[in-house]
C-alpha cells in the first residue's frame, strides 16, 4: 500500500542491513498466494504462520529490515514482541493519499478485494489506531522510493541506526 517493500528493501540498502518482506516469506512457506489462503479459509492459519515468521526474522543477526503486512499488528503478542525486540516503524500515509491508492490494492489483498470504500477506511482507522503503538511513526507524501527511504533513514539515526558509506575501488561498480 504505503510501499513497504520497495521502501524497506531501499532502507535496508542504505543502513546495509538484510531485508525481508514477511508476507513474501510466508508465501513461500506456504506456497501459495495470500490470496489463495484467504480464498480457502486458511486467514487463521496465515496468521499463525505470520507470527511464527516475525518471531523468527526478530532474532536474525544482524538485524534485518522487515516489511510487515498490514494486520500484522493486529496479534497482541506478535506487537508485543516487536515492541520488545525491534524498532518498530510505522511508514504513514494519509487517507486522502491512500484512498487514490484503493482500485490497485484491491488486487492481491484479500481484505480489500470486495470491500467498499466505507469498509475500507473502517479498516484504515482501526489500523492506524494499532499503529500508535509504535516506537517511531514516519508520514510519507509519496514522493518515489529513493527519497522516501532517505527520509525514513534519517528519521532512524536517533535510534543509533545509521547510513552506511560504502566505498568502491578502481574498476568496481558501486
Amino acid at each position: 500500500g504505503v510501499g513497504k517493500s520497495s521502501i524497506g528493501r531501499r532502507l535496508a540498502s542504505l543502513v546495509y542491513r538484510p531485508f525481508y518482506d514477511c508476507d513474501s516469506v510466508i508465501v513461500d512457506r506456504m506456497g501459495m498466494s495470500i490470496q489463495a489462503m484467504f480464498d480457502h479459509g486458511e486467514e487463521r492459519r496465515f496468521r499463525e504462520v505470520e507470527r511464527d515468521v516475525i518471531a523468527e526474522l526478530c532474532q536474525m543477526q544482524p538485524p534485518a529490515v522487515i516489511a510487515l503486512g498490514g494486520g500484522a499488528l493486529n496479534d497482541e503478542a506478535t506487537l508485543q514482541l516487536l515492541l520488545d525486540t525491534s524498532l518498530l516503524v510505522h511508514i504513514h500515509l494519509s487517507w486522502d493519499h491512500f484512498a487514490t491508492l484503493i482500485p490497485r490494492l484491491r488486487r492481491g489483498r484479500p481484505l480489500l478485494a470486495s470491500a467498499s470504500i466505507q469498509e475500507i477506511h473502517e479498516l484504515y482507522v482501526a489500523r492506524e489506531t494499532r499503529y500508535r503503538s509504535c516506537h517511531l511513526t514516519v508520514e510519507l507524501r509519496r514522493e518515489g522510493v529513493r527519497k522516501s527511504a532517505g527520509m525514513l533513514c534519517d528519521a532512524l539515526s536517533p535510534y543509533g541506526i545509521e547510513r552506511v558509506e560504502r566505498t568502491t575501488t578502481a574498476g568496481q561498480l558501486p
